[in-house]
């Protein structure tokens, strides 16, 4: 962290005036990054015109020195204002000059890396980091909210043994790209087949974790000649009734996060210490989770736009149920297992994708709360190694390749 921050808040009132406004921003980025003191320039772009920049300097000194007492600096500035004119809001990432902070290439272990490697992949337009390892049939996993792939590194080694094991980070998270939108479980099912189809597969496990579940659905309903088996772990359906558990009150971030703006006005430079509040309300305690787990996730979140990712899953929940409500007429015939956390979902999970599927057995996970993957490793393993092993991809599907790259 730096000794200083500021930030410059712009509104355009055309999106031709918008991509103008960035487009000189980006110009004068180069200029500005190479003053004494300069750390890293944010610029994050709203949908309504709005653009927030960000700036990261030493101290508040060669602040000044670069951009406060320098004729140059002001003057780039006064340039600007033909584009657009100063207004508080909040945003989404467009684009960063300067540093980043880095994943640790010591998490979640050295022993984990002789095993699995990073990539990115091209797939809807967007670059997407990848986390692969192992061979077989393929199963992808993927995350939820207050996730990345990492929430699944001690349930990886256990599949890899006998699978081919693929966990993006899906849009926005993580180290993969972000638009700002398309949080929609349609658009994000769209991102996984066309992972699928770069990297060659055709057929292929499909396993969900919290909004991850939702979509792993919206992935099998329209393709189930895509997807083998569907998995979903701590998850309920948009738009699917089950019985309430009884503590509904701790689910007040519902509400909270599908509301506009607010969410990230009140965690602005508090992102770490939001995440690390939430994971205290959905973490077991003495389960496995670590002091490492937890700084991991508190810096992939800490990233400019990231938590606004994870707020977009919860605003695109009105869509999700106009868009996924017309396939649980048509149930699922593909297998489904469903399992929910002792002190989470519970059965929950079961139910509710008992009521749009045929094929769907699961239960709970013992001594787990929320992120049962990090949580009970094991627990959460079994059943879905027994699981992936009754469905094995058919040889007859093995040559249903998608578009090879």
């Amino acid at each position: 962290m730096t000794d200083m921050l500021f930030y410059n808040v712009w509104r355009a009132d055309t999106p031709e005036n918008q991509a103008r406004l960035i487009a000189a921003m980006r110009e004068e980025a180069p200029k500005l990054a190479a003053k004494p003191g300069f750390r890293s320039m944010t610029v994050l772009e709203g949908k309504d015109g709005r653009i927030l920049v960000e700036g990261r300097w030493a101290s508040r000194e060669a602040f000044d020195a670069a951009v406060t007492h320098d004729d140059r600096a002001q003057t780039s500035r006064q340039s600007l204002e033909a584009f657009g004119t100063a207004e508080p809001g909040i945003f989404t990432e467009s684009f960063r000059i300067g540093s980043l902070e880095a994943p640790s290439h010591d998490y979640p272990s050295a022993a984990f890396w002789d095993r699995f490697a990073r990539r990115e992949v091209e797939a809807n337009g967007l670059k997407l980091s990848v986390v692969e390892g192992g061979q077989g049939d393929p199963v992808l996993l993927i995350h939820g909210m207050l996730e990345t792939w990492a929430v699944w590194s001690r349930v990886m080694p256990h599949l890899a043994e006998r699978y081919r094991v693929i966990a993006p980070d899906l849009r926005g998270f993580g180290e993969s790209e972000g638009t700002g939108a398309g949080y929609d479980k349609v658009t994000l099912a769209a991102d996984m087949l066309a992972l699928l189809d770069a990297l060659g597969i055709g057929r292929v496990h499909v396993v969900g974790h919290d909004f991850g579940g939702q979509i792993a659905y919206a992935l099998a309903a329209p393709h189930c000649d895509r997807v083998a088996t569907l998995s979903a772990i701590e998850t309920l359906l948009p738009g699917v009734d089950v019985k309430p558990r009884g503590d509904e009150g701790k689910f007040w971030l519902f509400p909270f996060h599908m509301a506009p703006d607010v969410p990230e006005l009140l965690t602005a430079g508090r992102e770490r210490a939001y995440v690390r509040a939430l994971w205290d309300i959905f973490v077991e305690p003495n389960s496995e989770v670590t002091s490492e787990d937890r700084a991991e996730v508190e810096r992939a979140f800490a990233r400019p736009g990231a938590l606004t990712s994870g707020f977009g899953f919860y605003r695109a929940t009105p869509k999700d149920v106009a868009d996924l409500t017309p396939h649980y007429a048509k149930k699922l015939a593909i297998p489904v297992l469903a399992l929910g956390g002792e002190h989470c979902f519970e059965r929950r999970t079961l139910e509710s994708y008992q009521q749009v599927a045929t094929d769907v057995t699961g239960g709970v996970i013992g001594g787990a709360a929320h992120f049962t993957p990090l949580e009970r490793s094991d627990a959460t393993a079994r059943p879905l190694l027994e699981f992936l092993a009754a469905h094995p991809i058919d040889d007859g599907c093995r040559g249903q390749r998608g578009p090879q790259h």
